[in-house]
């Protein structure tokens, strides 16, 4: 792993491309690389589930979440925050547009044959079909993956004859 990832730094490409960089690197190994990418000149786009990297190395977290991609400028931590802040606002505003399509509806049903209130029925009904529902996010598609059971080993799982242990 220290191997390629010489070669890769010392090639200076002017964006480096990097996936889980801190996977099978000792201490002493992670800190010089942290080091070594702090002064990187270069861009560097990482996919990492190292916190501690990714809070000392980011400047712009990239999300792709529900077909949609934010950015966030700052590292994983500010990402962290910012991303409860927009939930939040984000469901605030969905259960205020809640609201407003009950009001509407409970408008349509109250004066759906009132002839004096027709025109302004007939223009609730149309909002109500302009608006586009608010969804919170994490609740899109999920994945369910099934593995099959394997085949049963034979009986005897390991023989082993004149085994001997000494130090």
């Amino acid at each position: 792993m220290r191997i390629l990832l010489a070669v890769i730094l010392l090639s200076q490409p002017d964006i480096m491309l990097l996936d889980e960089p801190t996977n099978h690197l000792d201490t002493e190994s992670m800190e010089w690389l942290e080091g070594y990418l702090k002064d990187y000149p270069g861009t560097m786009i990482t996919v990492a589930h190292d916190r501690f990297f990714l809070d000392k190395m980011a400047t712009t977290i990239a999300e792709i979440s529900q077909g949609r991609l934010a950015l966030y400028k700052g590292n994983y931590s500010y990402y962290l925050r910012e991303k409860e802040k927009r939930l939040a606002a984000l469901e605030k505003e969905r259960l205020l547009q809640q609201g407003e399509i009950k009001k509407t509806e409970e408008f349509i049903e109250r004066f759906r044959f009132k002839a004096t209130k027709a025109k302004q029925v007939e223009s609730r009904v149309r909002m109500l079909e302009k608006f586009a529902p608010l969804q919170a996010e994490g609740h899109g598609k999920t994945v369910k993956i099934r593995f099959p059971a394997g085949p049963k080993s034979g009986k005897e799982v390991l023989s082993v004859s004149k085994l001997a242990k000494s130090y």
